[in-house]
């Protein structure tokens, strides 16, 4: 591998650009794991679009899905399948959003376990969980799914934060053995409602299997997620996923990641994106009442912050799910405001319309202060947001304030 000269990396000149142009091989020959060493992989990688793709996206690619800057892809969906069933329809999600890594190695449990706000020493092997990665001042990097495969752990990601993430952790591993890997053959799929018959073999409805329970169908992971109606995730190998979504019954209706995230606004599981990464600290997206905050174990980055917000004050911010009776152009990341005020108040977690386009579902950080308003808007009068209910209640696991 040819180096890269630093001086010419620092000054940002444009043949340093054309020299990777040439050369796609080139990689910096400096300490594995520095930050100049990561970033320069990462700015190579990113000129040659190789940044983050999944065979799986390639593949919705070649379907037609459009791409949307935060990583999720739009499927055009049938006029049959948009006259649909009810809630416990039998429905596959594409989720092109989620990407998969590895963390391997003897020492791969511990490591995780001084990094995450979560325990993992909590889970059994037909257990999977979610935590965060935390900056030192307790603001979330990125939200995680923890799933045992083995002696390994997958971790399940947004696709626009999963490299920031591994090089971060990269930086941390030192001696350690242990090592993160890119999972880029491994899909992530969406699945609700009633059990089918599929090329795999038969697919149980999730409503049979515990909470955050596991359990698996070779070559494929099956996720439980908290609340009801149930649903999951799956994680397969992308030839199979493509037999489940190409060879499945037609009875099963086919969803794109607007749809999977509106379960998740629903169930009041957060979404933080590369536009929100670094904005809000775990207490905020309410992870410490979903069970993704352990204030047992010892310490992680950021534990002294969100400790401190829990024993010896409050949340400022609570995340709340709101309604809009019509379909708005809403981002991740937008304000909110009270009725008549221009002070911000809040900002868009997540969103997302039903399938038919007529309504759609925000979670949003809002301010603990303007919890009791009758309703939000969005920057005009006309986007009138009316808070929804979660399924858990914001008081919880809130312990009395110390001296």
């Amino acid at each position: 591998m040819r180096p890269i000269n630093l001086k010419m990396w620092r000054s940002g000149s444009i043949d340093f650009y054309h020299a990777l142009k040439g050369d796609s091989n080139i990689r910096c020959s400096i300490a594995k794991f520095t930050p100049l060493a990561i970033q320069s992989e990462r700015i190579v990688d990113t000129i040659y679009g190789l940044i983050m793709e999944t065979n799986w996206r390639n593949y919705l690619a070649r379907q037609g899905a459009v791409q949307a800057p935060d990583g999720t892809m739009t499927l055009e969906v049938s006029s049959t399948q948009n006259s649909a069933p009810g809630d416990d329809s039998a429905r596959l999600y594409s989720c092109p959003h989620l990407a998969v890594a590895r963390c391997s190695g003897a020492q791969s449990s511990d490591f995780l376990q001084n990094q995450l706000t979560c325990d993992l020493q909590e889970i059994d092997k037909d257990q999977w969980t979610m935590g965060a990665y935390c900056t030192p001042k307790g603001r979330v990097l990125s939200i995680l799914r923890i799933v045992p495969d083995g002696a390994d752990y997958l971790l399940i990601g947004e696709i626009s934060l999963l490299t920031k993430l591994l090089d971060r952790l990269r930086i941390y591993v030192m001696r350690a053995n242990v090592t993160f890997t890119f999972e880029n053959d491994t899909t992530v799929l969406g699945l609700s409602g009633m059990g089918f018959d599929s090329p795999i073999g038969p697919i149980h409805a999730l409503s049979n299997f515990p909470e955050r329970s596991l359990y698996e169908l070779k070559p494929c992971y099956f996720l439980r997620e908290r609340g009801d109606p149930a649903y999951g995730l799956i994680l397969a190998p992308t030839d199979t996923a493509i037999r489940l979504w190409e060879d499945t019954s037609s009875d099963v209706m086919r969803c794109d990641a607007d749809q999977w995230i509106l379960l998740e606004i629903r169930a009041g599981n957060p979404r933080v994106t590369d536009k929100t990464s670094e904005r809000f600290i775990p207490q905020t997206l309410n992870l410490d009442l979903i069970n993704a905050v352990s204030f047992n174990k010892g310490c992680y980055p950021g534990q002294e912050i969100v400790a401190r917000v829990r024993y010896r004050s409050r949340p400022k911010h609570r995340m709340i799910r709101v309604g809009v009776s019509h379909r708005v152009a809403a981002q991740v990341g937008d304000p909110v405001f009270l009725p008549g005020k221009e002070q911000r108040v809040g900002e868009v977690v997540a969103h997302a319309h039903t399938m038919d386009h007529t309504q759609g579902e925000m979670l949003i950080s809002m301010a603990v202060a303007a919890l009791d308003a009758p309703h939000y808007h969005l920057g005009n009068e006309t986007s009138q947001l009316t808070r929804l209910s979660l399924p858990y209640d914001l008081t919880d696991a809130e312990p009395t304030k110390t001296g």
